[in-house]
């Protein structure tokens, strides 16, 4: 029915824009973390902080989702009877709901959604950040840059003067 498709939208757009902008507020503070070190951090490394970033991303989701979807409801319901277009459809002979089935339906899905990332995505994405951080923490000297100290454990730290320049 045509007001389904208009409730999905009018329920979708602010519910992905919340969820979008909370992203990519978190993007951007991650990043603001590292932009001190931006001329010592190599490619490699910022590839290995986008990949941490969109993992923690991913584990904020399962919290994100649903409070995105429950802000977009009440901005839309508001919306919605603000405008008086709720009091039309009533004139008109639809009932309330009726009018709340496309938004049971969407919140299905969303807990569907918000189901897998619980028990599989999370799960995989905190096993990958684990192991990237211990990844990150094994002494190489083609990761050590120079004038740059790095401490392991208590009592050691260790410092390289020059790059080591690799032959390919």
């Amino acid at each position: 029915m045509i007001i389904d498709r208009y409730l999905v939208r009018l329920v979708l757009v602010p519910t992905l824009a919340g969820l979008r902008s909370v992203d990519s507020a978190g993007f951007r503070i991650q990043r603001g973390r590292f932009a001190a070190a931006t001329p010592r951090i190599r490619a490699s490394r910022w590839t290995r902080c986008s990949t941490l970033i969109g993992l923690r991303d991913l584990i904020a989701a399962e919290v994100l989702l649903p409070t995105s979807l429950y802000m977009g409801v009440l901005t839309t319901l508001n919306q919605w009877h603000a405008e008086r277009e709720a009091y039309a459809l009533y004139a008109a002979g639809v009932v309330p709901g009726r009018i709340g089935y496309p938004v049971w339906l969407i919140a299905l899905v969303i807990c569907v959604c918000v189901a897998g990332l619980s028990l599989y995505a999370r799960p995989w994405a905190y096993c990958e950040s684990y192991r990237l951080d211990a990844e990150s923490g094994q002494l190489t000297t083609s990761a050590m840059q120079p004038d740059h100290f790095y401490s392991f454990g208590a009592s050691l730290v260790l410092s390289a003067r020059r790059s080591i320049a690799r032959a390919t």
